[in-house]
């Protein structure tokens, strides 16, 4: 009677999970599905399809595949706007805990890499709706130095927004203005406007300075 109780008392965590993969999403529930206290409540191809769903129905935990782009970041920003939101768990496929960082300025309580295994998935939605920020072991003591003592660096990435970093990234990853405008969605000019900036805010004069401070805050690896 009393262990009949203690189930009937136990708390279950409702998630929801934003992702664009249908594979990744079935597995995801099906990888969930074994721990008694997660429940997959709903999944979403994407931030539309989810938007009214989430407003009325209030999940415990939102996971999300902010696909590590400035629209990611900004997707995030929305849902911690939201008068009911959610708790942001964010799975990437990028291991680097740059784009991490940005994730958590921008409201989410937790990352990790698509990669994980269930057990830790399930650990970080457990930490996550209680509130507290889940980050992986390996990359605890960067992130703690990251935040209680940011270097010079660290204080002039953060004054750029989420397009200019992008920006900055993919400039210095080769590619062009056109490059760039079609990956962002936007147009050369915009684009121009981001590069501009960004070199203003840096104090950079070239894309080959764009490029060494990219690698120094590990937006890109060499």
């Amino acid at each position: 009677m009393i262990a009949g109780e203690a189930r009937l008392k136990r708390v279950v965590i409702h998630v929801a999970l934003i992702d664009g993969h249908p594979l990744f999403r079935q597995g995801f529930r099906t990888a969930l599905s074994r721990f008694e206290d997660i429940r997959v409540v709903s999944v979403f191809e994407d931030f539309d399809a989810a938007r009214d769903w989430i407003i009325h129905d209030e999940p415990d935990v939102l996971v999300l595949e902010p696909s590590g782009s400035a629209e990611g970041l900004d997707l995030v920003q929305e849902l911690g706007a939201l008068q009911a939101s959610p708790k942001i768990l964010a799975l990437t496929v990028d291991k680097s805990p740059h784009y991490a960082f940005r994730l958590f300025r921008v409201g989410a309580l937790g990352w990790l890499s698509k990669t994980a295994s269930a057990e830790d998935v399930a650990a970080a939605i457990r930490e996550v709706s209680r509130g507290e920020v889940f980050v992986p072991k390996p990359f605890q003591e960067e992130f703690a130095k990251r935040f209680v003592r940011p270097d010079r660096f660290s204080d002039l990435e953060s004054k750029l927004t989420n397009r200019e970093l992008q920006t900055a990234r993919l400039l210095a990853l080769g590619k062009t203005t056109r490059e760039i405008a079609a990956i962002l969605r936007v147009d050369m000019r915009t684009i121009s406007s981001y590069r501009a900036s960004l070199l203003k805010k840096l104090n950079l004069r070239n894309n080959m300075e764009v490029t060494r401070f990219a690698i120094r805050i590990r937006l890109v690896e060499v």
